[in-house]
Order: structure tokens, then C-alpha cells, then sequence
């Protein structure tokens, strides 16, 4: 059954994987022509050294999506599925998140230049993870001041569960 449920993990994977390459290339034909055929007069350098570092952005995070796909045991023609991409747990779904942020970014900033701006959601979305999960409770636990008792002797612990115990009147 393990087996059965790794192939069709694999297969989803490598389907998602083809959707992504697919959906990356008419990203980049509708930039081009719509930049070229429609704003020609528009385009400058740093349009498409913007254009360009939002491509090898997301190409850097379907990169690392295949690389988790597929898992390699020791014996190297045995592959095992790797990460579920159905799975939000895992940082594929931060990876899918950028992806599909670089692709807005792609299709609006075909039309105005304005839209390179919401890149920052990026790393203000990373800060504020890391400020709520890692930083806050580190801080939470370090200012609470920890009031542990004593460990008891098993004759103090009996002595202390007498004290404790109720007493009924007859």
C-alpha cells in the first residue's frame, strides 16, 4: 500500500512540476510580447533586469520544488516520492506562495511598472514568521520566570499526600 500511495504522490508531483514549467513559459511569452510589441517605447534596462531577477527568483523555487520531488534512498535507482506538494506543512507551500507572487508580478508589470512593489511581501510575510514562531516565544518563555518545585523524596511525597488527603466526618 506504501508503495502504491509513494507512485501516486510521484505522479502528482511530477504533474504539478509540469504545470509549473508549462504556466513559468507563457508567463515569460506574455511579458515579452505585450513589452515589446504594445510598450516598446516603455522598455528600459532596468525593466528587464527587474523582469529577470523575478524569473530566476521563481525558477530558483521550482528548482528546489523538483529537488524535493524526488528523494533518492541509498540504493540510487530506487526513488522514493519525497515531499507531498498536497501537504501544507511543508515549505512547498511558501515555495508555491512566491511562485505564484513572481507570476502577478510577471503578468501586471506588463502593463506598469508599479507592481515590482508587492515583491516585498516576500520578506515582510518571512519577518513576520519569524518574528511570531522563533523570536515572540523565545521571548515569552525567557521572561516568564520559572517557578519549578523542588523534586520531593517519595517519604515527602507520601507525607504531603496525607496532608492532601480528605477527610470525611463520620
Amino acid at each position: 500500500m506504501a508503495k502504491h500511495s509513494d507512485k501516486k504522490i510521484s505522479a502528482y508531483n511530477k504533474e504539478v512540476l509540469k504545470k509549473q514549467y508549462i504556466q513559468t513559459v507563457i508567463g515569460i511569452v506574455f511579458f515579452l510580447v505585450v513589452r515589446c510589441l504594445f510598450r516598446r517605447s516603455s522598455l528600459k534596462p532596468k525593466h528587464i533586469y527587474g523582469f529577470l531577477a523575478v524569473q530566476i527568483l521563481s525558477a530558483f523555487c521550482v528548482f528546489l520544488m523538483r529537488k524535493m520531488c524526488i528523494v533518492k534512498g541509498a540504493n540510487p535507482s530506487v526513488k522514493y516520492s519525497g515531499v507531498n506538494f498536497l501537504d501544507s506543512t511543508h515549505v512547498v507551500s511558501y515555495l508555491f506562495d512566491i511562485i505564484f507572487i513572481c507570476r502577478f508580478v510577471t503578468y501586471t508589470t506588463s502593463f506598469s511598472e508599479f507592481y515590482y512593489w508587492f515583491l516585498l511581501v516576500i520578506p515582510l510575510y518571512a519577518i513576520y514568521k519569524l518574528i511570531s514562531k522563533i523570536i515572540y516565544p523565545m521571548l515569552k518563555n525567557s521572561s516568564a520566570p520559572a517557578e519549578e518545585e523542588p523534586a520531593l523524596s517519595k517519604t515527602q511525597q507520601k507525607k504531603q499526600a496525607r496532608k492532601e488527603k480528605i477527610k470525611y466526618a463520620h
